[in-house]
């Protein structure tokens, strides 16, 4: 995959000049149960390292971090955090806000620890009470840090962390996610006894999956992450971004983006206290560095996207399923599929495609 982000590299330029402004956009979501617009602020700063190792097999979020080569210092982080506060000089009206890098917050390639620690002291002084952000869980065990972090900030803090299916083949095969299952139940371990919480991120929409497959993925990693100690899920669809694997597939025509409706079925089989904390996200045709979104067809994308955004706010299953109505073009899931399907096709599918990859001995979770 480093051969694929070489387009990346050379379009973003070695050195580029680091922003005195941050990425900021808004995102739907409910806070104790009332609608609420976040404000997402990314910091540019330099890029994952996991990214620039090779990385996920459907991600590119780096359009706004820096090169392999990056002199994205403390003190262009600390001016982006001053843009932001310029902007918003009373973060008291807040209920939360997510502010994080391009990667990972806890990074200290991406963010040095003494900068994050100004940061949280630059927003507690402006009157932030809870702040999210994004990090690996290979970055959230170092319980010290933690509980450094949350002395600085006084506040709430939760932590966002991409697992993207509970199944060990899917997420580091498939999606070479580079997390085994016990790095995860170390950082939810650090994370719980420094009285932090903490979310996942999962994927809908992976390669290889027939629709029958990834609806139990789905549903089973979301049992699996909230039995572990998560707080709520944010089930992201698939994004088609530049540079990636995923692109890679899409234009030879080895993948498809994901119907939206596998998000209606992920729902429909949840019970209502699994499903309450689960948010559905990436179905919007505005999504940053998208090649090609989640869809259906011309007759019912609009009104599943609005469904999404409502059920976001809301929370109302009924109304979720009233507004998203029925459509022809509604995948047909077929039971017998599930049951013949083996994680060895899939396996097979990406060898075919790139014989070169070398196979673990075990694909069992670790």
């Amino acid at each position: 995959m480093r051969v694929l982000h070489e387009e990346h590299w050379s379009h973003i330029g070695q050195f580029p000049s680091p922003s005195d402004v941050p990425d900021i956009f808004y995102e739907e979501t409910k806070y104790r149960g009332e609608p609420y617009l976040v404000p997402i602020v990314i910091l540019r700063s330099n890029p994952c390292l996991w990214f620039i190792k090779g990385g996920c097999t459907m991600c590119n979020y780096m359009e706004s971090a820096g090169g392999k080569d990056s002199i994205i210092g403390s003190d262009d982080l600390i001016r982006q955090v001053n843009s932001f506060l310029i902007m918003n000089p009373s973060l008291e009206k807040f209920p939360y806000i997510m502010l994080t890098s391009a990667g990972s917050f806890l990074s200290s390639y991406e963010v040095p620890f003494e900068t994050t620690l100004e940061i949280l002291r630059m927003l507690k002084d402006a009157g932030l009470k809870r702040l999210s952000f994004e990090s690996e869980a290979k970055y959230c065990i170092n319980r010290s840090k933690l509980k450094r972090m949350k002395e600085v900030f006084q506040g709430n803090i939760s932590i966002g962390i991409g697992v993207e299916s509970s199944n060990e083949t899917v997420r580091n095969l498939i999606l070479n996610k580079g997390l085994p299952w016990k790095k995860l139940e170390e950082a939810s371990r650090a994370i719980y006894f420094e009285d932090l919480e903490y979310y996942n991120y999962l994927l809908i929409g992976k390669p290889f999956l027939s629709p029958s497959l990834e609806i139990m993925d789905s549903v089973e990693s979301i049992k699996d992450c909230l039995s572990l100690g998560a707080s709520m899920i944010v089930l992201r669809f698939t994004i088609v971004q530049p540079n990636t694997l995923i692109e890679h597939l899409y234009k030879k025509g080895l993948f498809k983006v994901p119907s939206l409706w596998l998000g209606i079925e992920v729902l429909s089989r949840l019970d209502s206290p699994m499903r309450e904390k689960v948010s559905i996200k990436g179905f919007n045709d505005k999504e940053p560095s998208s090649i090609a979104v989640a869809s259906s067809c011309p007759l019912c994308a609009d009104r599943l996207r609005t469904a999404f955004c409502n059920w976001n706010y809301n929370g109302d299953f009924p109304a979720l399923i009233e507004d998203a109505g029925t459509c022809s073009c509604r995948p047909q899931i077929d039971y017998m599929d599930i049951a013949k399907f083996s994680f060895e096709f899939a396996v097979g599918s990406i060898l075919r495609e790139f014989p070169s990859l070398q196979v673990p001995v075990s694909l069992e979770r670790n």
